[in-house]
């Protein structure tokens, strides 16, 4: 009332009231409480008390002379509370004191409870200071002694923030709730006063016992409570006495679970509430108590829904996640059933068929279809969910025509469910009859596309497709145009199959430059016929069936708001994950030296898409989507730094940067089941599901000499080894679910990644050297396995002709740099040799994009006629997959100079023919007729000292 304090620059400036005259604060420690950002100076007793954030100490100056009052001040990150009754309260890290304001000395200390730390600015009053923490709690504490007067738990599980206080109550604005605490002497002179004017008073009983169980008596709480639950007079919302039962049981549940049975025996509405139930299934739950987390559990399976309300709640037993009821339902129930005995597993079975067909005799075809969609949102994978399943698909019901086409994909996805992820279909089984074995006929068109300038060219990137063992097309293939910013869907014959599908990310306002570093990641997964594309912005769901017409998008789910803030300008990604992403492989001995970040990646990859959810990942947060809807299921929060997702229709392991404590959650709620330490991203290899294959170095060295692969399960944290490797050899993926690893002596080793065992160990006869570069596919009944290094041409000639991969060496290439190798056929089922030699190639580049149905393996590169300056000019080469002959061969395809340079691979199974063409440039097509008539049998292709061909 008599002086202003203000800051002046870097210094403290103040003036009297009366006459406003200025006056300064001259002491240097005052200018660094300014410097520090101190918001709220205290003046009291003539002087200035500060608590500059970047200091740690509580400072202590005269008003008028600003110099220290005190010849020593208290030190460690402090905070001010109050002055009241001439003591100066402090928070500290360690505890909370007051101190005299005359001289500074401690008049008393009070550490902080155990396990607690302060979760805002607390209130002093004239004999109390009330402190928030995040037990979560509010703890009034005397200022006279330091003296601990009473606790108040939060009701509601939020920790408490900043308080002020109001009328004899004290209001907490936490993070994310504002809650209510009562001071206790004001609360009892109002309880005795109602005693005195009503008796009885249902009001005045019902506080009590709200006083009662915040003081730890919560049978007693609880039982006062439960008698005035049965006054009509007592005017206090239900939701409240379910309020308090939630708090018992918190509190204390071994006595408060005894009131909840009394209460449920008598069918009192607060018993039922779900919230109850749930608080009531987790805590017999940990007890032990199996029929009567049952009792509870069976309330909540039981209860009518339709799936309407998506509101999250949050999971009583783990904050960090929210979760929807039935998801919740879900979870509890596979935990009862791990844990239960036959008597109880034959009751919840009967339970679950009851619920069944409740659902099943609703009359409204529509609401049938509701009902039972939630019955199997709660069932999960209970062996009775199967009668659920058969009675969606029995029938549907009659909504518009977007609400059929999800019920539809719905019946598709919980079939794919039931079956635990088997294969839709299998590639072994594709009939290779389209394109008869004989004589091929070569025919040659005019080109139908108008030159460059004429145009608008692209450049298209060809993207990995995760299927997770649940694809409709296996060989379905996805590229993105980098100029139009649209996703490319193709066969496995290489035809378009719908109209360029358009995706969100954060660059949307300008193209993509990939050979500027600029692109964003894009990660596609394919799930029957949906196909799910998670960006920085979000997840996109396609469905590749619609009808013509029809919407092909069903849902989009945004990403974080920070999402495209923190996205780095990062290369395309999409795989299996590890160091077999990289081109062609690297020795598996090679040590990398680059440090890690260990910080939270911006990006982090997801796993695949798969029937039971979606991942969408980001930050410190997970979420999982309804495959149908794009509904949240459920999402976590306060994850440590993920760089990568795995996980199968059970678990989800999120493996950190170093792999320590990387966090497993259940798939069915969410819920943390344990951190696990896994290998580093360093040593991971490839992952499948939730197995993830990790390298083991056995020696020191740039390159070791030996190697141990290791299957590694995060659930029951086990690393199995698969067997001992050289350090040369390398690896590469084989349709997603398999790995191929080549060694220096032609040692093939193929690896299931879905059973995380070795399929079969064979030779690949005459392969000599170091590998340099390995690729490996699959067709029908065999694998195509093409080693290959960057040695110098065989032909005899010093010069190559100016040979280069089909793109510009700062573009994202589609093909291989020019290599000499060898392509072998080996056998799916033994690893036997089909073919009597393998097919060699001679600085040839392997097309990398070309589809993965049709019957040839091709090979091209761009040569230059006469050396680099000349004109530049197609080279193509294609085997025989079932023979390893050349079926096509040319050197001297003219092409109109661009630097989007590509080839376009096409086949028509009706027409049998394959069709050739140089991509964005104006080249003749080539098609290649697959005729069936008699032709002499052909050894596989040899290019060992022969030079380049011009037919």
């Amino acid at each position: 009332t008599r002086t202003l304090l203000w800051a002046h620059g870097y210094r403290l400036a103040h003036a009297a009231a009366a006459d406003g005259r200025r006056r300064g604060l001259g002491d240097e420690r005052a200018a660094a409480a300014v410097r520090g950002g101190d918001p709220c100076p205290v003046i009291a007793a003539g002087r200035v008390l500060l608590a500059p954030y970047d200091a740690d100490e509580l400072i202590c100056l005269g008003l008028h002379d600003g110099a220290p009052a005190w010849p020593e001040s208290p030190r460690g990150r402090l905070q001010i509370a109050g002055v009241v009754a001439g003591r100066v309260v402090v928070v500290g890290r360690a505890g909370v004191e007051a101190l005299a304001i005359d001289t500074g000395r401690r008049l008393w200390q009070r550490p902080h409870p155990a396990a607690a730390l302060p979760s805002g600015r607390g209130i002093v009053t004239a004999g109390s200071l009330f402190l928030p923490y995040d037990t979560p709690e509010v703890v009034e504490i005397a200022v006279a002694d330091g003296g601990v007067v009473g606790r108040r738990a939060a009701r509601g599980g939020a920790v408490p923030g900043n308080l002020v206080a109001y009328r004899g109550e004290v209001i907490s604005r936490g993070v994310d709730a504002v809650d209510v605490f009562h001071q206790q002497a004001d609360l009892e002179s109002r309880i005795e006063t109602a005693g005195l004017t009503e008796s009885p008073s249902p009001w005045s009983d019902y506080w009590r016992g709200q006083l009662e169980l915040d003081d730890g008596a919560v049978d007693a709480g609880l039982a006062r409570l439960q008698r005035v639950a049965g006054v009509p007079a007592a005017r206090v919302p239900p939701a409240a006495f379910a309020d308090a039962l939630v708090f018992g049981m918190r509190r204390d549940f071994s006595a408060a679970a005894a009131r909840w049975r009394e209460w449920a025996d008598a069918a009192a509405p607060a018993a039922s509430a779900p919230e109850v139930m749930r608080v009531a299934v987790d805590g017999f739950l940990r007890a032990g108590d199996l029929p009567n987390a049952w009792k509870a559990c069976r309330g909540l399976l039981v209860a009518a829904g339709e799936t309407q309300d998506r509101a999250l709640i949050s999971d009583p037993s783990d904050s960090a996640v929210e979760v929807q009821p039935d998801r919740w339902v879900r979870g509890r129930l596979a935990e009862l059933l791990a844990r239960a005995d036959q008597p109880l597993r034959e009751e919840i079975a009967a339970t679950a068929r009851e619920v069944v067909a409740d659902a099943e005799s609703t009359s409204e075809p529509i609401r049938r279809v509701r009902r039972l969609q939630a019955a199997l949102d709660r069932l999960g994978d209970h062996p009775v969910a199967g009668a659920a399943v058969a009675a969606l698909a029995a029938g549907s019901g009659r909504g518009d025509g977007a609400a059929s086409r999800r019920e539809e994909i719905r019946r598709e996805f919980l079939g794919l469910a039931v079956a635990g992820g088997a294969d839709v279909g299998d590639a072994a089984a594709v009939d290779e009859s389209p394109w008869p074995l004989g004589r091929i006929a070569v025919r040659r068109g005019r080109s139908d596309r108008p030159p460059d300038g004429d145009r608008f060219v692209s450049q298209i990137v060809s993207i990995p497709v995760a299927a997770a063992g649940q694809s409709a097309a296996p060989d379905l293939a996805v590229a993105y145009d980098v100029q139009q910013r649209r996703l490319l869907v193709f066969d496995g014959c290489g035809r378009r199959l719908v109209e360029p599908l358009p995706i969100d990310h954060p660059f949307a306002a300008m193209p993509a430059m990939p050979w500027l570093g600029q692109s964003f990641p894009i990660e596609p997964s394919l799930v029957g016929r949906v196909l799910f594309v998670r960006t920085t912005s979000g997840v996109t769901a396609f469905d590749l069936a619609a009808a013509p017409g029809e919407n092909r998008t069903l849902w989009r789910h945004g990403g974080r708001p920070d999402a495209v803030r923190d996205a780095p300008l990062v290369r395309i990604v999409a795989g299996a994950g590890g160091r077999v992403e990289r081109n062609g492989g690297v020795p598996l001995g090679r040590r990398i030296a680059e440090p890690d970040d260990l910080a939270a990646p911006a990006v982090v990859r997801g796993a695949p898409a798969r029937a039971q959810g979606v991942i969408a990942a980001g930050g410190r947060s997970v979420t999982l989507l309804d495959p149908v809807s794009g509904h949240v299921l459920w999402e976590r929060h306060g994850l440590p730094a993920v760089s990568e997702w795995i996980g199968d229709d059970d678990v989800l392991c999120g493996c950190t940067v170093d792999g320590r404590n990387s966090p497993v959650l259940s798939m069915r709620d969410g819920r943390l089941l344990h951190a696990v330490d896994v290998p580093g991203r360093r040593q991971r290899l490839a992952t499948y599901g939730r197995r993830l294959l990790a390298i083991a170095p056995l020696d020191d060295g740039p390159i070791a000499a030996r190697v141990r692969i290791d299957v590694v399960d995060p659930v029951d944290r086990e690393a199995r080894p698969l067997g001992e490797f050289s350090g040369n050899a390398l690896a590469a993926p084989v349709g997603g679910d398999h790995l191929a690893v080549v060694e220096p002596n032609g040692g093939l080793t193929l690896v299931d990644l879905r059973a995380g065992g070795v399929s079969f160990r064979t030779h690949l006869p005459g392969m000599t050297g170091r590998p340099g570069y390995l690729h490996a596919s699959a067709w029908q009944d065999r694998y195509l396995v093409f080693v290959g290094g960057d040695d110098e041409p065989a032909f005899g000639t010093p010069d190559d002709g100016g040979m280069a991969p089909l793109t510009n060496a700062t573009m994202v290439s589609e093909s291989t740099p020019p290599l000499s190798g060898a392509v072998w056929a080996v056998d799916r089922a033994d690893g036997g040799m089909l073919w009597p030699v393998p097919a060699t190639v001679s600085r040839h580049c392997l097309h990398l994009a070309q589809p993965a149905a049709l019957p040839v393996l091709l090979f091209c590169r761009q040569t230059r006629a006469g050396g680099d300056g000349g004109r530049p000019q197609l080279s193509l080469l294609c085997l025989d997959k079932r023979t390893g002959h050349a079926v096509f061969e040319e050197d001297r395809i003219q092409m109109q100079p661009h630097m989007f340079v590509g080839c376009e691979v096409t086949g028509s199974p009706v027409d049998h023919t394959v069709t050739l063409r140089g991509a964005n440039a104006s080249t003749r097509p080539i098609t290649l007729e697959f005729t069936g008539e008699p032709m002499a049998p052909r050894p596989p292709f040899q290019a060992q000292g022969r030079p380049p061909s011009s037919r």
